[in-house]
């Protein structure tokens, strides 16, 4: 489901500024000259780009000192991908005029479609430097700033040319990636939404504006700015799941999974979409269904972690932990940084009851990801098990920096100084615990530790406390039953 984010930019990543044609009038030697370079601007605008060639080859025999017709020619070259015809024919027109700055960003423009990224820069810069505020310079440099990484002086160029045209829209669309990519998604939302504002119909807008939704937890809106573009075009397998993460978000799932299972067959070739399909059956709970979407998955594409990986939660959530077992451990294979799958491994070889494998799992993953709760928890556990509480109260409370509203770290807290018998502070952190208990069930599973531990102190007048406000949350009857008795027990020891 991560990933999805990623497809979402493949698809709507903002195109390359095109190549720039001079349309003005050109004054040449013969009138007929004049006449067969605007047929060869309509040729080129009719799609029609052999014809266009030709023509302004004709042109330019008649006039061959005129610049502007080998700038158009090699526009309609680079189309056709004919490079090398293109960059001889705008070297040639910077001969003749080296002051044509259109003709340096065209010559950028090929340079950077061949990967030749510093001869692009270079033109770029030399185009700019004859006219400061050449706006398809700008956007130029700024496109190919933000695909290398210099993010702020991509942003530096695209201030420049909003500053100039605050309409320009393709301008918005391009500073919105960058604040995307800066992790800034208001911002970037405020040039979405400019841009969609300057056209209600470009997808390039509304696909960012969805995105940035997406990273502000604002569900709702995403789906409906991907249902707009539905609306303005053929469905593609990749905007249906891009549209199904977002369903999925919003807990809205059995239309996630229509949305996934239409992407499946308009390109079921397709592994993401067949993995997105188990992504989505998995959170709605069907995890069978969702063990064969991400078997397709894998069957068109096995080298990826996280299908292993996801397959292996749908298995472990069936019962099955052989499979799931298996699953982990290729994930692992796969990508040896998945400390999710790490941590899963870790949990089914502690089930089995192979204790020292599964402390190895639990303290790769934790030093894989610092911030890993899961195997945080897992890993003091273990060591609660093994009667290592000062090593188990370190873990916890390094997971406590991070995360401080987490009930789960307290009680486990609770639980490591009740192990080494400092019980006023495991009182503490029991209490600190059932308030950020979010449900009944764990707040009674808190109380009875917390009796425990007022037993072990001998209090059995707040162990009877607490055990008599656990009775009252649990809705495990055989909970209730065993509670009650031992509340009666310790009524009897205290006449």
């Amino acid at each position: 489901m991560r990933k999805v984010l990623q497809m979402l930019r493949a698809r709507y990543a903002v195109a390359p500024v095109y190549l720039v044609i001079v349309c003005a009038a050109v004054t040449v030697a013969a009138e007929s000259a004049e006449h067969i370079f605007q047929r060869a601007i309509e040729a080129d605008r009719s799609g029609n780009p052999e014809e266009a060639i030709e023509l302004f080859t004709r042109a330019a025999e008649l006039d061959p000192k005129n610049g502007a017709i080998l700038n158009n020619r090699a526009v309609v070259y680079a189309r056709k991908k004919e490079y090398t015809q293109a960059l001889n024919d705008l070297n040639n027109a910077l001969k003749l005029n080296p002051d044509d700055s259109t003709a340096y960003v065209n010559r950028g423009l090929i340079y950077q479609e061949q990967g030749e990224t510093e001869e692009a820069v270079d033109s770029f810069r030399r185009a700019l430097e004859i006219d400061r505020e050449h706006v398809p310079a700008l956007l130029s440099r700024a496109a190919l700033r933000m695909k290398t990484g210099r993010l702020a002086e991509s942003s530096t160029d695209l201030d420049q040319v909003l500053s100039l045209d605050p309409t320009n829209v393709k301008a918005h669309i391009m500073a919105g990636r960058v604040e995307m990519a800066q992790g800034q998604p208001d911002k970037a939302l405020k040039d979405f939404d400019n841009a969609a504002r300057l056209d209600s119909k470009s997808i390039e807008a509304l696909g960012g504006r969805a995105e940035a939704y997406l990273l502000k937890g604002d569900f709702e809106k995403a789906v409906q700015d991907f249902s707009q573009i539905l609306s303005m075009m053929n469905p593609t397998a990749d905007l249906l799941s891009s549209r199904c993460s977002a369903l999925i978000r919003a807990r809205r799932l059995e239309d996630a999974i229509q949305d996934c299972e239409e992407a499946v067959n308009l390109d079921p070739k397709w592994a993401a979409a067949s993995y997105n399909l188990g992504i989505a059956r998995s959170a709605a709970g069907y995890d069978r269904e969702a063990v064969a979407a991400f078997t397709t998955a894998i069957e068109v594409d096995s080298g990826h972690s996280k299908y292993f990986y996801n397959r292996g939660v749908a298995f472990n959530n069936l019962g099955d932990a052989e499979k799931a077992w298996q699953d982990f451990n290729k994930a692992v294979e796969l990508d040896p940084r998945n400390a999710d799958a790490m941590n899963n491994r870790g949990s089914i070889l502690w089930a089995r009851g192979d204790t020292k494998a599964a402390m190895a799992d639990f303290q790769q993953a934790v030093s894989i990801d610092q911030r890993h709760l899961p195997a945080i928890k897992n890993l003091a556990a273990i060591c609660l098990t093994m009667n290592l509480p000062d090593k188990a109260i370190s873990l916890l409370d390094h997971g406590v920096k991070f995360a401080p509203k987490d009930g789960e770290l307290q009680r486990a807290l609770g639980d490591a100084y009740t192990a080494k018998k400092q019980f006023d502070k495991a009182q503490s952190y029991y209490r600190k615990a059932l308030e950020r208990a979010s449900s009944a069930d764990e707040k009674s599973r808190i109380l009875v530790r917390s009796g425990l531990a007022w037993e072990r102190t001998g209090n059995s007048g707040r162990a009877i406390q607490a055990y008599e406000k656990a009775v009252g949350f649990t809705q495990d009857d055989a909970q209730k039953e065993k509670l009650t008795r031992t509340i009666a027990e310790l009524k009897v020891r205290r006449r």
